[in-house]
């Protein structure tokens, strides 16, 4: 209900536009009355016409069908093996046979594997992700004579569940833990013909400017023990009732303790009674100490209220403990750990194990960097791996004990040092079926369920059929899995299949073609 008074000198439009089914939609609200400027007095909308213009949008064509019709998993003979760190895996003789595949059957030319690297899946629709999975370059040693001997190994490149990003605001890296997995997955295929073969990039002949003896590196503790609302995505771990004061150990081979360590904490506490205190430190060196708000008493309250402390302090050895204590100001006061995330300067020299490293100062707009690896031997070979999926081997010289090696650097680059001839062992999983989820064509009820139900789901899926006359497909979880997220259960891949359909809906004839609708009126009024 409103009032004269609230009537305006003209009818109120209201335009907008949005998709409904994949369509583009042009909306149109009025509220038709006015009030005359000339007599005040108030007259209604009797009628209006409207015009439509459709203008191309730079963000049409990303509404287009970019899904593969099929799934590489719809043909051939599939393995699933699972790797739970970021590194050069190794697959050996014995790992073919634990899969259930017999090496001196297979030519090891043919061996391909697959995969789309850690981290979870992003929320947001518009965040980008491989359709499908995709094949990665491999090195398989003792291919040539078309047999898979004793000696024979494959090397690849495999990207662990969680994830580490550079914060521009603090020059750090932060880190995101996986949320469903504590293992990423890859697959392995053999009867597909030739695999893809990882390359080798020569090092830079242009002048280096920048001249990196040292990398960033970096760790987290993070446990997840407690979702006090039973629901969202916000886990703690250790708690802070009575063992007040607790310590975390790192540690980190060639620290360079003339740099200082920073440390990043988020804490929670909870007291009705008095603000409390979290103070993290090492070494009796404090590195921040952050009050923490007392909560209101009735049951409309948050569980608690979360601190986040950023502080550096000055390592004197390779191995250090961040010291968390928990100062209770009420009886009633709790605290517990959401995690603590380092950030160190460590020097580039092989050790003896297998290293990622990345530069912050290396990268900026016109850099070529010399990297100097030393303590490296004939053994030790660099793999760029700045794209996950398709990794390539860097070339260097070897002058006495240091590798050198000179690329362009506007951008940073990841690497990893490893021996030649070593490399982590994946977990072996075992064979998996053929699948094609791409394939399938649209209808109009989908049923998601996990393997110990779905003759449970095929039930419902009939009685739709039979009842309503509908088209419905039942699904297994783990084949959405393996097709839209590598094979680690993201729930995030479901929504990604579903919408797979959504997005095909674009190629309705149908439809508008895709654009930004300009809405144009004109109105006729009355007393």
């Amino acid at each position: 209900m409103f009032g004269t008074n609230e009537i305006q000198n003209s009818p109120v439009i209201f335009t907008g536009k949005g998709y409904d089914r994949s369509k583009p939609q042009a909306e149109i609200s009025i509220l038709p009355f006015r009030k005359n400027p000339t007599t005040g007095a108030v007259e209604k909308l009797v009628s209006f016409r409207y015009q439509i213009n459709i203008t191309p949008s730079p963000q049409a064509s990303l509404r287009g069908n970019t899904y593969a019709a099929h799934s590489v998993l719809a043909s051939g003979s599939w393995y699933k093996i699972g790797v739970t760190t970021t590194g050069i895996y190794k697959i050996t003789k014995s790992t073919l046979s634990a899969l259930g595949i017999n090496p001196s059957s297979i030519d090891p030319r043919n061996i391909r594997v697959y995969g789309n690297g850690g981290g979870m899946l992003p929320e947001a629709n518009a965040g980008f992700r491989y359709d499908d999975l995709q094949e990665n370059p491999v090195e398989v040693v003792g291919e040539e004579d078309g047999k898979f001997d004793d000696g024979d190994y494959v090397l690849f490149y495999g990207r662990g569940p969680h994830t580490w990003t550079l914060d521009p605001s603090t020059q750090k890296f932060v880190h995101t833990l996986n949320l469903y997995s504590d293992t990423s997955y890859y697959f392995i295929t053999t009867d597909l013909g030739t695999g893809k073969r990882i390359t080798t990039q020569s090092s830079s002949i242009s002048t280096p400017n920048k001249f990196i003896t040292t990398f960033d590196d970096y760790a987290f503790h993070e446990v997840e023990k407690e979702n006090f609302l039973n629901s969202g995505r916000v886990w703690y771990g250790e708690a802070f009732e009575f063992e007040t004061l607790q310590s975390f150990p790192f540690s980190f081979s060639s620290l360079v303790t003339s740099t200082p360590v920073k440390v990043t904490t988020a804490f929670m506490g909870k007291s009705i009674y008095a603000d409390n205190t979290v103070t993290v430190s090492s070494g009796g060196q404090q590195i921040s100490s952050t009050s923490i708000t007392k909560i209101c008493a009735d049951y409309t309250c948050c569980i608690g209220t979360d601190v986040k402390a950023l502080g550096q302090f000055n390592a004197t050895s390779s191995s250090f403990n961040i010291d968390v204590s928990f100062t209770r100001k009420a009886q009633d006061a709790q605290g517990w750990l959401n995690y603590i995330e380092v950030n160190v300067q460590r020097n580039l020299t092989w050790s003896g194990e297998q290293s990622t490293f990345r530069s912050i100062s290396s990268a900026g707009t016109g850099n070529v960097s010399q990297f100097t690896v030393s303590n490296a031997n004939s053994s030790v070979m660099v793999c760029d791996v700045t794209n996950r999926v398709n990794p390539v081997m860097q070339s260097g010289t070897l002058n006495g004990t240091e590798l050198q090696f000179t690329n362009p650097s506007d951008s940073m680059h990841e690497y990893v040092m490893f021996a030649n001839t070593e490399g982590f062992a994946p977990i072996t999983v075992g064979k998996i079926n053929n699948q094609d989820l791409h394939g399938l064509s649209a209808n109009d009820l989908i049923i998601v369920a996990p393997t110990s139900l779905m003759a449970n789901a095929q039930e419902l899926a009939d009685y739709h059929k039979d009842r309503d006359g509908i088209t419905a497909v039942t699904v297994d979880v783990n084949q959405i899995y393996n097709e839209f997220s590598s094979g680690t259960p993201d729930l995030s891949s479901i929504r990604d299949f579903v919408r797979m359909f959504y997005k095909r809906a674009d190629g309705d004839s149908r439809r508008l073609s895709g654009g930004e609708c300009l809405i144009q009126h004109r109105l006729l009024v009355s007393a």
